[in-house]
């Protein structure tokens, strides 16, 4: 089986696998603080010697060499938006199911970023705001939480919600940073209690917050994506207040739903990835 893919696993995931095992440790003791101190160091101890196969999911598309004779919005519909729930990355396998590439979301915004030819003239150099992409038609509603919340009622909304992130916000609203399920990589027990912090959480894990502004294009929006790797980004108002986050799924969808008619949407995965 050396080699033979198997599946995934995403972040998302592992914020419902703390979240699990934390509801069935916990159990019996929502009134006791200490208790529940405890059983949460216990349950992130339990989680971090969690095997990848127990962590492994499948929401991720497969594809066989064929797929490189593939058109990108072939790649997009078929591979990132087919099915209920959008998936991030697409997994090359030959006949024996062997991995021999993976395309994410981010290869692909970060290649439409390097090609202008991918945006129609429709929307080349149109706002973020002239896009929809802000009230009230921004994608999805901005999920915030306060710094001093307890990091892991956080998770607990992001695991209710299906998110991978929240925005974090001081007085005012103003946005102060971003709380990711993969900012849970790296954890260790004695650091995640019940009484830790969001804005201490992110000292562990902290990086340096990027936004955008209703007045900036697409193309802007395309290449922070492309040179910061991150997967979502908020868009702040001159107060600093997020009113949209953007994901790359919803670039994913923006592109498949308005810029593929142009020419660079036919070249085949052969000839994008070489």
């Amino acid at each position: 089986m050396d080699g033979w893919y198997l599946g995934t696993i995403d972040v998302q995931q592992l914020v419902a696998h703390l979240m699990n095992l934390r509801a069935k440790i916990a159990l019996g003791a929502q009134n006791d603080e200490a208790a529940q101190d405890r059983h949460l160091q216990t349950a992130v101890r339990e989680f971090l010697s969690s095997t990848m196969a127990s962590l492994c999911g499948h929401n991720t598309a497969v594809a066989s060499p064929s797929w490189m004779d593939r058109s990108l919005k072939q790649l997009m519909d078929d591979g990132f938006l087919d099915g209920p729930r959008p998936g991030h990355r697409v997994v090359l396998c030959d006949e024996e199911c062997r991995a021999h590439a993976v395309i994410s979301q981010s290869d692909l915004v970060r290649f439409v970023a390097a090609q202008s030819g991918c945006l129609g003239s429709v929307v080349r150099g149109k706002s973020l705001d002239e896009l929809g992409y802000l009230k009230p038609h921004q994608p999805r509603e901005v999920l915030s939480v306060p710094r001093d919340l307890p990091a892991i009622a956080a998770f607990e909304l992001m695991d209710r919600n299906d998110v991978g992130g929240v925005a974090v916000v001081g007085e005012g609203g103003r946005l102060v940073g971003n709380l990711s399920a993969s900012d849970l990589r790296g954890m260790v027990a004695i650091e995640f209690g019940s009484l830790t912090r969001v804005e201490e959480f992110m000292l562990l894990c902290q990086e340096d917050q990027v936004t955008l502004s209703p007045d900036d294009s697409l193309q802007l929006l395309l290449e922070t994506f492309s040179r910061t790797g991150l997967h979502r980004l908020y868009v702040v108002d001159a107060g600093q207040a997020p009113v949209a986050v953007v994901t790359l799924t919803d670039v994913v969808r923006f592109l498949a739903r308005t810029c593929t008619c142009e020419p660079s949407w036919d070249r085949t995965l052969t000839l994008t990835l070489t």
